[in-house]
């Protein structure tokens, strides 16, 4: 059995986190905010997958344990 963590993250951060790594990337790339097509809608099509599934394996329960 795998160990399961003992914090839940808000359903918003993975979008945080993917927003801020692509202003990131831009900024790198010197402010160039035009997306790499078809590889960023594949990934925010898997990032809105995988949430779409941790809010159904969470169920009604969408608050951190306290």
């Amino acid at each position: 059995m795998l160990p399961r963590p003992r914090f839940r993250l808000p359903l918003w951060a993975p979008f945080a986190l993917a927003g801020g790594a692509y202003v990131v990337r831009s900024a790198v790339r010197g402010f160039q905010f035009r997306p790499d097509l078809p590889m960023d809608a594949i990934v925010f099509v898997l990032l809105i997958a995988v949430v779409v599934m941790v809010r159904w394996q969470r169920g009604d329960d969408t608050r951190p344990d306290e």
